[in-house]
């Protein structure tokens, strides 16, 4: 007797076509079953959450291609600078040092030591923090209502600029004042959106561990504040969860101000010869900054910043361009660095995203509208001669008959973020041979670039003529440099090569003298015997240093002179031999002969 369909199936009875099928499946699983389930492959079945992902989240797929990126590139040239510089600093810990917080030289003396002195472990650290910024440009552009587009717009434009890619090559003090800015920004937005001050603490965290690292997080909390009296939501400064997000940031920033005061606060003379040395004409500021984001994308950037305005439901974002043109003119009338704004970049990024995604929908809207004239309020055709009629007009569209064609709007802007992203790779990355790099102009473009390549060299000088010392006078002989970049280069390169540790009277190498040797004397980078006679005796010129590939930068050309000794003690000398100044200049400043 067969079951009529108004009975209930059992408990393991098949309930579904589907699950017919797998039952047959398992019943039969042999060549002749036709029933057989076949298993989803495992790539295709990882594919499909990802793929969900990079449709929600595109900012997350721009951050993990960027990273491969920055880390593919990280060991091509060699050590910069300023990181030369944190390496011997974080080996004197403490609260403060003249040109900057803790943070920087502490944890990368740390990484350097962890990771066994390799360069791409350290600039792993960077790249993170680079594309951290970028998933946060991403994120507010979807936090102030923006959908995947303007997502993956405000990511790849914050991915394109000079900028990121910059700061997340090099571990410099901009890497994570870049982050805490841009993470302040967002929990800003998030309070204002959601009427919740409670996201007023974890930005008072956030500009705490900014101002571990850089001072400039405070000028952009204070422009923000500003912003928020003038534009709202003005509620947020009255809230006592405001009040209790400056308590981190007061307690992060409270030992640095403590160590600036209790040695005459050198930061201000370290900031007046950056201004003595900054663009001091408008245009020429303005240019530095476009170039530190993205010259070829500048359209999006100050699209974002007229749309924030324009738009009543950016209402909430307004905070965002006030305290950027704030800060913008801060700089300006200070005479900053042009880049000292770009701590505002994922925002404005952000904000850029927005428009970008308005502009493409309003070239979809273009396309959907009939034309006058061409029937689209008539009666509607149906059949075939309707679909074919419908077909050629489609046809006419795509190829011009129609106001613009679809993908035009896409492809322009595709081809301005691809062309941005090109440019700023090239210049601010090392996939330029470094042999190549001075016939590239790369160096004019972006100096920073070009400070990767030589210091090996420099060392190398340095310990020939060290090997022209007798060996019964070396315990007592100095290395003294002009700066902290051939003072880290000696310390760093020159520790494999037996060389022992340098002095320099530049910023924080102040701290770390005088010297307690009374020999010879090897002096890096001072022009010539006859600038330094007033401190040094009997110098002659021993070696120039040569980087090989003919690239001018400070490295190139430094002369390597040869001291019998001092002409007084080095207590003595060295409060004249102390500077702050940021010129790397080839002088003795303030040593007069007596």
């Amino acid at each position: 007797m067969s079951l009529s369909h108004t009975e209930p199936r059992g408990a393991g009875a098949p309930t579904s076509t589907r699950d017919r099928r797998e039952a047959q499946g398992v019943a039969g699983t042999g060549p002749g079953a036709t029933g057989a389930v076949r298993p989803r492959p495992v790539h295709r079945a990882c594919a499909v959450p990802v793929a969900r992902l990079a449709r929600r989240r595109p900012e997350l797929v721009v951050a993990a291609g960027l990273f491969g990126l920055l880390m593919a590139t990280a060991g091509r040239y060699g050590w910069f600078i300023d990181e030369l510089y944190f390496i011997r600093a974080g080996a004197e810990p403490a609260w403060g040092y003249p040109d900057q917080p803790a943070f920087n030289p502490v944890a990368v003396h740390a990484l350097f030591t962890l990771g066994g002195g390799r360069l791409e472990v350290v600039r792993a650290v960077a790249a993170l923090a680079s594309c951290a910024a970028v998933v946060v440009a991403g994120s507010l552009a979807g936090l102030l209502g923006g959908g995947p587009t303007a997502r993956l717009v405000a990511a790849s434009l914050w991915a394109a600029s000079g900028t990121a890619l910059t700061t997340g090559h090099l571990f410099v003090t901009g890497t994570f004042d870049v982050l805490a800015t841009a993470v302040l920004c967002w929990c800003l937005v998030r309070a204002g959106t959601t009427a919740d001050p409670r996201w007023m603490v974890p930005a008072g965290l956030a500009l705490g561990l900014g101002l571990t690292n850089k001072m400039l997080v405070g000028v952009a909390a204070g422009c923000l504040a500003v912003a928020v009296l003038l534009v709202g939501p003005r509620w947020l400064l009255r809230s006592w969860w405001t009040a209790l997000g400056a308590v981190p940031a007061l307690l992060a920033v409270a030992p640095y101000l403590h160590w600036q005061a209790t040695h005459g606060w050198p930061q201000a003379e370290v900031a007046d010869s950056i201004a003595a040395l900054a663009e001091s004409r408008p245009l020429g500021q303005l240019w530095g900054q476009a170039t530190m984001l993205a010259a070829p994308a500048l359209p999006l950037f100050v699209g974002g910043l007229w749309y924030v305005f324009r738009a009543g439901r950016l209402r909430p974002a307004r905070v965002l361009g006030v305290g950027y043109l704030l800060m913008l003119a801060l700089v300006m009338v200070m005479r900053g660095r042009g880049y000292y704004t770009c701590g505002m970049g994922p925002a404005l990024a952000a904000l850029g995203g927005l428009a970008g995604e308005r502009w493409l929908a309003r070239g979809r809207r273009a396309i959907a509208a009939p034309r006058p004239g061409s029937g689209g309020g008539g009666p509607r055709t149906t059949g075939e001669g309707g679909r074919r009629a419908a077909g050629e007009g489609g046809r006419r569209a795509a190829g011009g008959g129609g106001r613009r064609r679809l993908p035009r709007r896409p492809a322009a802007l595709a081809t301005v973020l691809a062309v941005a992203f090109m440019v700023d790779v090239l210049c601010c990355l090392p996939v330029i041979p470094a042999r190549h790099l001075e016939a590239s102009g790369v160096g004019r473009l972006n100096p920073m670039i070009v400070e990767e390549v030589g210091w090996p060299e420099l060392a190398d000088t340095v310990s020939r003529v060290w090997q022209q010392i007798p060996p019964a006078d070396r315990d007592q002989a100095v290395i003294f440099t002009t700066n902290y970049s051939n003072a880290g280069a000696v310390d760093v390169y020159g520790a494999p090569l037996g060389l022992p540790r340098a002095f320099s009277g530049h910023t924080g190498y102040a701290r770390w003298g005088p010297p307690t040797g009374t020999g010879p004397v090897l002096l890096v980078g001072f022009e010539s015997p006859a600038v330094v006679s007033a401190a040094f005796r009997d110098c002659r010129r021993a070696a120039v240093v040569d980087n090989g590939v003919g690239l001018s930068n400070n490295a190139q050309g430094q002369p390597v002179l040869l001291c019998a000794g001092t002409t007084r003690p080095w207590p003595e000398l060295w409060p004249a031999l102390v500077h702050y100044d940021l010129g790397y200049g080839r002088t003795l400043p303030g040593v007069r002969g007596g």
